[in-house]
Parts: structure tokens; sequence; C-alpha cells
């Protein structure tokens, strides 16, 4: 990855994670980072981003073979309402986000379906 690329994407996180920032910039700043780390298939569990930026980190949630009609909309409701992503992936929910809103996020998923 070039500089300018890990430039942007330290900025884009960094403002994500911003108190200051409202949660519109950050959700924008946090798709932006996102977009770019996979158009150029960054391994960002493995970049050392700086004590400034919290790490992203992505939390298999098993959901079983035959995913219920309640469990796709608890994992609407975590994609709409907290700042990650999920990508379906067989047996299970792959959530991708900064860890305290993926910990979050997995959390609300397990009491919703429970």
């Amino acid at each position: 990855m070039n500089d300018a690329i890990s430039d942007k994407v330290k900025k884009l996180l960094r403002l994500a994670a911003c108190k200051a920032a409202t949660p519109a910039e950050a959700a924008a700043a946090l798709n932006r980072a996102m977009e770019l780390i996979g158009r150029h298939h960054i391994d960002i569990a493995a970049r050392d981003l700086d004590e400034e930026t919290e790490r992203i980190v992505c939390e298999r949630i098993k959901v079983g073979q035959r995913v219920s009609f309640i469990k796709r909309r608890c994992a609407d409701i975590l994609i709409n309402y907290f700042k990650v992503r999920g990508i379906w992936d067989r047996d299970c929910l792959a959530v991708v986000g900064f860890e305290h809103d993926v910990t979050m996020a997995g959390y609300v998923f397990h009491f919703l379906v429970g």
C-alpha cells in the first residue's frame, strides 16, 4: 500500500472515531475508509495504524445453515444502527468495524435473537 492511501485511511479512521464528529460525518468517514480498504485489498489487521486510530476487527457470528427471518432482521439492525458492516458467509455473519462497535453489535445481535 502506498503512503498516500495509508495516510488517507488513517485520517478517515481517526475522523470516524472522533468524538467531535457528527454521526453522519463519522459514518461517511468509516464507509470511505472501508471502501478504500476493499478497493486496494488492504489487510488492515496487519497494518500499524497508530495509537490514535482504533483497530478494525472482524467477528464471525454463527447463525446456522438456515438463516431465519428474525436473524436477518437483527443483522439489518446491526448494519443500520451501529457503525459496522455485515457480510453473509455460508453459516455465519461477519461483522466488520471498530473494535468497540463490533463487540457491542455482537452482544446486541445475541440479545435480540435470544
